[in-house]
């Protein structure tokens, strides 16, 4: 990519705080193979490729799937005291310690591919709205309008009055 391409891309942008990374690769002036190695040898971290990658469904679970998917990550394996993470982006170390501080386990980050990365942050996050549906069902169609608050009972209001007050 040379510079006159660069500041055209940059010009041409119109959300100026978007990421021109993201703009060279829809633009096809760069593959996402390219940059997945340049960053590996830049930050000297490991690529995998995720769509061949086995994910255990109880190191999913660790961070919650909202913050997955508003941090575009995806965490892959747990070793000892550090969690394996997928990212796109290794110069976006803000996401990494917000993972520390979830988890309270050392991050590991490997690079993956935006593209296979996002899909795969869309399934876990229809997966968990699917999974909620199923778990409610139909079943919480309840009206409690007509229905008056049930009165305490003589032993209930017994062991409010017994209770000790701290102050």
């Amino acid at each position: 990519i040379t510079q006159a391409q660069l500041d055209a891309l940059l010009a041409s942008m119109t959300d100026k705080n978007g990421d021109p990374v993201r703009q060279m690769i829809t633009n096809r002036m760069i593959s996402e193979n390219k940059l997945l190695e340049y960053l590996s040898r830049k930050y000297s971290l490991h690529s995998i490729n995720l769509a061949k990658f086995e994910i255990d469904k109880k190191v999913i679970t660790l961070i919650p799937v909202d913050l997955v998917r508003d941090l575009q990550i995806i965490p892959i394996q747990v070793k000892e005291t550090s969690l394996v993470v997928a990212i796109s982006d290794p110069t976006n170390t803000h996401v990494l310690d917000q993972i520390k501080f979830q988890t309270e386990l050392t991050v590991e980050p490997v690079i993956v591919e935006h593209t296979i990365l996002l899909q795969l942050v869309e399934k876990l996050g229809q997966s968990a709205e699917q999974n909620l549906d199923e778990l409610i069902g139909d079943d919480m169609d309840i009206d409690f309008s007509d229905q008056a608050p049930a009165a305490p009972t003589d032993a209930a209001s017994t062991d409010i009055d017994d209770a000790a007050v701290v102050k």
